[in-house]
């Protein structure tokens, strides 16, 4: 069975329209509110491209309030989607939602909630986008708060998304998955890119570009982190490409990873000197950094191979936001910039 499909055009602005392709709501609360979800199949908001849907409190809040009484409740097999379009449904257009600088697009512990090709951004001090359970956010870009841009718990998926302007954090996950994604931390000097508060968390072939004291990734608390083939540069930083801070985090994997330029005072490629344990470690390359790496003060279990410290940039032209890797020493690729989208 297909989803059941509804349609919004926020450049009619308006609360009217009967949700068609033909006749689409003319805002995206009001469309929500009206609409019964679709318990068996699952229900999917297409948001028109070309203008942005500005909404006056986070979106959970309109799930719960509806006119038809009975709150949105979505399940595995019926999910809520809310994805872009242009056209036709799924055709990669990109809607835009504003929190009009100070609310949350999402901010909600509802399970099952799945962002696709939107542009999540303007919202002031707030979390632009926290999703739950067995959840995903995929092809979007999120921008612009000074707190943190997404929040992913546990079972879900943070893929081919393009967040920068951010305060705290790009990326916090509680057992999730954040793969395929660039972060950009130019300019807003956030504390971290990627940040694992819980157990089981895995983060692979990302591009993330650190200023200041940022650190690009780090496990701070939980335990079984794994980090592979990420490509993190920073141009004279302070901080760490990867590490290890407050609450002793354990990792599963540390591997393939590509470090440039942390060459500030303090600056660190990987700082594991807090990290309880790393289960398996290796391969890593780290260039023009003040320190290369810190000694893991707690075990190694499975020793991948060694860490190098390169005398060339593993990246073609990083400055020039190239990060394809080359072939110097023996790196193991870290990310393949192909395969990123162009969100």
């Amino acid at each position: 069975m297909a989803l059941t499909e509804i349609y919004v055009d926020p450049s009619i602005a308006g609360d009217s329209g009967t949700g068609t392709i033909g006749d689409p709501f003319g805002d995206l609360e009001y469309a929500i509110e009206q609409t019964t979800f679709d318990t068996t199949n699952g229900t999917r908001v297409n948001i028109k491209a070309g203008t942005d849907e500005i909404v006056a409190a986070e979106l959970g809040a309109a799930m719960a309030n509806t006119g038809t009484t009975v709150a949105w409740a979505p399940s595995e097999a019926a999910p809520a989607i809310f994805q872009g379009y242009t056209t036709t449904a799924g055709d990669g257009g990109i809607g835009g939602i504003s929190g009009g600088g100070s609310v949350s697009i999402f901010f909600t512990l509802t399970d099952h909630i799945h962002c696709i090709d939107l542009h999540m951004h303007n919202c002031g001090s707030a979390l632009i986008c926290q999703i739950d359970n067995y959840s995903s956010v995929i092809r979007c870009e999120v921008d612009n708060t000074t707190g943190t841009a997404v929040f992913a718990g546990t079972n879900s998926i943070i893929r081919q998304c393009n967040i920068h302007n951010y305060g705290l954090r790009g990326i916090q996950l509680e057992g999730s998955i954040a793969s395929y994604n660039i972060l950009d931390g130019l300019g807003a000097t956030p504390l971290y890119g990627i940040e694992l508060v819980g157990n089981a968390s895995t983060v692979y072939r990302n591009i993330i570009r650190c200023e200041g004291a940022m650190d690009g990734i780090v496990g701070n608390g939980g335990n079984y982190g794994i980090i592979t083939n990420n490509s993190i540069f920073s141009n004279g930083g302070t901080g760490a490409g990867i590490g290890a801070v407050g609450a002793n985090h354990e990792f599963s994997e540390i591997s393939n990873n590509l470090i440039e330029g942390f060459s500030g005072t303090g600056g660190i490629g990987m700082d594991l000197a807090s990290a309880n344990s790393v289960r398996s470690y290796g391969g890593n390359s780290v260039y023009d950094c003040a320190t290369a790496y810190t000694a893991i003060t707690k075990h190694i279990i499975d020793d991948l191979g060694s860490n190098e410290t390169l005398t060339v940039s593993p990246f073609t032209n990083a400055t020039g936001d190239d990060f394809s890797p080359v072939d110097t020493g023996s790196v193991k690729e870290g990310s393949l910039p192909a395969e990123f989208p162009t969100v």
